[in-house]
């Protein structure tokens, strides 16, 4: 099932990625979808109208920064922008996305802004290594 969706917002776009994914059979990452949308709409009021244009590195940066100061964990954030990222370029690859402010990296070579949001060092958690313990 494709459908084009030449302009649409991101939410719209968003909520067609969830239900392409369910369709698919691929709930676990649907719902990786479903979380970053309620956090989105939790951090803009205005996220319902939210173009593809507007999802820049200012806004990208200001999403990280609520959702540091709202407590949650620097790896939970990295799922969701993860995702966020995902989504934007499955946008631009439809067509539908903004490369021209594309916020993490300089990739589609037609950004204006010089910033990009860097996920590694951003999001950069300290885990320890899962080190097996085999008795032989």
């Amino acid at each position: 099932m494709f459908v084009v969706l030449k302009s649409s917002t991101v939410e719209k776009y968003l909520l067609f990625h969830i239900d392409k994914l369910k369709t698919s059979n691929r709930h676990g990452t649907a719902s990786t979808f479903e979380d970053l949308h309620i956090c989105l709409k939790k951090f803009d009021k205005s996220f319902s109208k939210r173009l593809f244009p507007d999802i820049n590195f200012d806004y990208v940066s200001r999403f990280f920064e609520n959702e540091r100061n709202a407590g949650r964990e620097v790896g939970g954030i990295g799922v969701n922008l993860r995702a966020l990222r995902t989504l934007l370029n499955s946008a631009i690859k439809e067509n539908v996305g903004s490369p021209k402010t594309y916020p993490f990296s300089n990739q589609y070579g037609t950004r204006i802004e010089k910033d990009t949001f860097g996920l590694a060092k951003e999001v950069k958690t300290n885990t320890r290594k899962h080190v097996s313990h085999r008795t032989e």
